[in-house]
């Protein structure tokens, strides 16, 4: 900066800082001297006289001082506006921290790995966002992630974290990051999903940094590592290497055990497929929320693609062809040949059906033409098959009974790790299996009837996710029962008991057809079981009696009850539902302790009741649903009227009640963890509503 432009901007701040009337003051003086009298300044001791050269002096002592206290207030402004107040983190895999002022400028930008460094190169490292406002420098590095190819397909995930000691702030950045960066999405045709989160300002820097991540995504890992109870040695390091969409999806699950990430899944899909050093590339989508929770990986070549499902923690590839390289057939194979690849691998399985002549038959490709997706029916049954196009390999295939107007009966058999060309033996019958009779005698013990009192007795042997069962339905009286039962130990699965109709109103008992249908069997190759590891089981009944005594009803008080014993997120539970008068309740129990997950009760009932603590701490410190919810609402800057498929779920998690709360407005779709105590938002998710 020159003299003279030093001149101008002090020349400037004198102009600025002098009273208006500076000019006037001194002609006045000049009249009043030449009247022969002169300024008089009082003093608290005498009175001086101040001639024109000393009356310059002081109004230039002014005029510094002026100065000097514009100069102060200049640099508290200017340290404010370089104080940081919030950082801002997006993760993909590039990692970038935004730090910005009380203004919602950027003050800084910084790249927390190498992926970050080579996106922001052309940035000038970050410094070209300085002084920019957030929205802007947000929807800039939206558009560089997706020209990149970081956001560009549906597997994709970007998370936004937001940390500020004034958590009122914190909480309205971080929602309208969400919406600029679904604009952004929708402008740059990206297809990632967007989740977010806000959080004080926390300590753990050191630890980012250490492990090149942002502070935003270490705090996630952290609230996973003490929320899903993980003792993995390195565990924060092992979890620091996974996407945000890994992260995300093992939060929701709960497991404590550490996924081993979609590098490992790619490799050793690449491996089993025997496509090493083939020049081939992968997409890798985690489903850490299926069961069993897999990596879906797509293993792309010259001659297709090739799909395999890989177990999320032992790295076990469930399904997907062998040896791509070594067999596949330079042309692909015909729809005729594809066909009789899966007449051979049902034949194999139903030798009843071998030289049967499939009716309806459908045959057509994919959308990305690696494999031939082939429906049929054949002796009462439709099967479904997946072939490989080049290899002729069985990568999928379903099978269900059909009534006679030729729609499913819904019970439908597992998709097997068929990895080879289609088998050429049949499989053996389960080691185990209890038989019909054992199975019918299981259900009536359980319901508390005799077989003498039954009507309208059906049983079918039937597979659900590799596991043998009986589904055995009747009637006694005006009361409909439905069970399945587990083929090999005969537990109760789950049962559902309903009044219908009035006594005596029954059908004729249903029959077992003539020609007993193709058994059932298991593939030779034992599909990934999705079984869970056994853990103490209170039962149905002590679920049941759970569920009555939440309610404050009887037994003798219910109808139309219903249980149901299922895994959700690894978590044993009963569904118990059940009818008094004109209110129906729904709960879920945690199958080994007991304690009420969550209820809901519709119709005539007590809104105080409603809001009970569940896990039987205080009620007082349970804000209830209602209040929840409007949290949740106002959160998200819409208005109850507007929405729609609300659900609302109270849980405990870890002693802490929680409102799990998901609805839709407009084109999106909302997910809340909202604290029972507080009503304050403990995270959230907006996605387009597909």
């Amino acid at each position: 900066m020159n003299e003279n432009r030093i001149n101008e901007m002090l020349d400037s701040a004198l102009s600025h800082a002098a009273p208006d009337d500076l000019e006037n003051v001194f002609l006045r003086a000049e009249k009043e001297k030449e009247k022969g009298s002169e300024i008089e300044v009082t003093e608290t001791k005498t009175k001086k006289k101040f001639g024109k050269w000393q009356t310059w002096q002081r109004v230039l002592v002014a005029a510094c001082l002026v100065l000097v206290v514009i100069g102060g207030v200049g640099g508290i402004l200017l340290g404010q506006a370089n104080a940081v107040v919030s950082v801002v983190s997006l993760d993909v895999n590039p990692g970038i921290e935004l730090s910005i002022n009380r203004g919602e400028k950027v003050i800084s930008c910084r790249a927390v790995n190498a992926d970050a460094e080579k996106l922001l190169s052309d940035m000038g490292g970050g410094r070209d966002l300085e002084g920019v406002k957030l929205d802007v420098a947000v929807n800039a590095l939206v558009g560089a992630l997706v020209r990149a190819g970081y956001l560009n397909d549906i597997s994709s995930a970007i998370l936004v974290s937001v940390e500020d000691d004034d958590e009122t702030r914190a909480t309205r950045i971080q929602q309208e990051l969400v919406d600029y960066i679904d604009g952004a999405l929708k402008g740059e045709s990206g297809q990632a999903s967007v989740f977010s989160h806000s959080t004080t300002r926390s300590d753990v820097e050191a630890i980012a940094r250490d492990n090149n991540i942002s502070t935003g995504k270490a705090t996630l890992i952290n609230e996973i590592i003490k929320n899903n109870g993980i003792t993995d040695e390195g565990a924060f390091e092992k979890l620091s290497l996974l996407t945000v969409k890994e992260l995300v999806e093992l939060k929701r699950t709960g497991d404590s055990r550490i996924p081993i990430g979609s590098e490992l899944a790619a490799s050793a899909a690449i491996e089993y497929a025997g496509a090493a050093g083939n020049g081939v590339r992968t997409d890798v989508d985690p489903e850490l929320d299926d069961v069993p929770p897999c990596y879906e990986v797509e293993i792309i070549t010259d001659n297709g693609k090739y799909e395999y499902t890989v177990d999320a923690y032992t790295g076990e590839v469930l399904t997907g062809a062998r040896d791509i390289f070594a067999s596949a057939p330079k042309e692909k194979l015909t729809e005729d040949e594809a066909l009789a690849a899966a007449k051979a691998h049902m034949a194999a399985r139903f030798p009843e059906l071998a030289g049967s002549t499939p009716e309806s038959v459908v045959i057509r490709t994919d959308d990305k033409d690696s494999e031939y997706e082939i429906e049929f029916i054949c002796g009462g049954y439709k099967f479904e098959y997946d072939i490989d196009i080049y290899t002729a390999s069985v990568l999928d295939w379903d099978v269900e009974k059909i009534n006679a107007g030729g729609n499913g009966s819904g019970s439908v058999m597992p998709s097997p790790s068929e990895t080879t060309a289609p088998p050429t033996s049949p499989t053996p019958a389960p080691s185990t299996d209890i038989g019909e009779d054992a199975a019918k005698a299981a259900a009536f013990s359980h319901a508390g009837v005799k077989e003498a009192d039954v009507t309208s007795l059906r049983v079918v042997r039937d597979y659900d996710n590799g596991r043998l069962e009986y589904d055995v339905e009747f009637r006694v009286g005006n009361i409909e029962y439905e069970y399945e039962i587990n083929g090999e130990t005969g537990v109760v699965i789950s049962y559902d008991r309903e009044t219908v109709g009035q006594a005596g109103t029954t059908t004729p008992p249903a029959t077992k057809p003539e020609t007993e249908p193709p058994t059932t069997t298991k593939p030779e190759t034992e599909p990934p079981t999705t079984t869970k590891p056994t853990v103490s089981d209170i039962g149905a009944e002590s679920a049941k009696a759970a569920a009555f005594a939440h309610a404050g009803v009887g037994e003798n008080e219910v109808s139309n009850l219903k249980v149901e014993r299922d895994y959700d997120d690894g978590i044993l539970e009963y569904e118990v539902e059940f009818r008094v008068g004109n209110a129906k309740y729904e709960y879920k129990i945690n199958g080994s302790t007991g304690a009420v997950i969550s209820y809901d009760v519709e119709g005539d009932h007590h809104d105080d009741d409603h809001d009970h603590n569940s896990a039987g701490g205080n009620a007082s410190a349970d804000i209830g649903a209602e209040k929840a919810k409007a949290a949740a609402f106002s959160h998200a800057g819409v208005s109850e009227a507007d929405v729609r498929a609300l659900k609302v779920e109270r849980e405990n998690e870890h002693g802490r009640i929680e409102y799990e709360i998901e609805f839709k407005v407009g084109a999106y779709e909302y997910e809340y963890t909202i604290d029972g105590a507080t009503g304050k938002v403990l995270s959230h998710e907006k996605d387009h509503d597909d």
